[in-house]
């Protein structure tokens, strides 16, 4: 039932995360659709564009900010989950999970998307072949997840190199039993001898030479 109730807590304390990576990316799509009426494309679409320069007066400033500092937390989202991920797995199966989740997708576009979506837009103005845009196809849209890609093994290899120092208790706390004088360990009730090292601890160093029922020995 604990460990229930703690992956419900996780869960409801780590909803934010997902609630930001709506708003970003939503953010995202709203971006890339102003950018058409601030910016002059020959790719975008543009029979319908504002007749004067007002409106991209207006959004222009928003959207600048946005382009150039909009992504930023997802970064700042992505590497403090990889911190953790490193610290559960390890740099080895952190490196194969970021191959596979993010190294496959982004092979799968720069290989087939991209130069199938080229070669398929340009079949009436261009007679080149699929290996031909395959030769000069891109990253393109998924230069974040190639970004995010490069970061995470770099900082895995990081941590391959210089592992985090592991913190160790020198004295973990004792067992239930050991606090009610149940334990075979320094057991006070059954006259073993001393007290436990956490009963020893919680008395104050003046009460000590006075203390009869869990300093000394019965």
């Amino acid at each position: 039932m604990s460990a229930l109730r703690e992956s419900v807590r996780r869960h409801r304390h780590e909803l934010w995360v997902d609630n930001l990576r709506v708003v970003l990316i939503a953010g995202v799509i709203v971006v890339h659709t102003a950018t058409a009426y601030v910016v002059d494309i020959p790719w975008y679409y543009d029979d319908e564009r504002a007749a004067s320069g007002l409106w991209a007066m207006v959004i222009g400033l928003p959207t600048l900010l946005a382009g150039a500092f909009g992504l930023g937390p997802l970064f700042l989202v992505a590497g403090v989950f990889s911190a953790r991920s490193v610290a559960r797995r390890g740099p080895v199966g952190f490196t194969l999970s970021r191959l596979v989740r993010l190294g496959v997708p982004l092979l799968v576009f720069v290989l087939l998307i991209q130069p199938m979506t080229d070669w398929i837009g340009n079949r009436r103005s261009e007679r080149g072949s699929f290996l031909h845009y395959l030769g000069i196809t891109e990253v393109s849209v998924m230069w974040f997840v190639a970004a995010l890609l490069v970061f995470s093994l770099g900082y895995a290899g990081l941590r391959h190199l210089r592992p985090l120092p592991t913190v160790t208790p020198s004295d973990p706390p004792p067992p239930a039993a050991d606090r009610r004088g149940h334990d075979d360990r320094g057991d006070i009730s059954r006259g073993t001898g001393t007290a436990p090292s956490w009963a020893r601890r919680a008395v104050p160093p003046t009460r000590r030479t006075s203390c009869t029922r869990w300093c000394s020995p019965p």
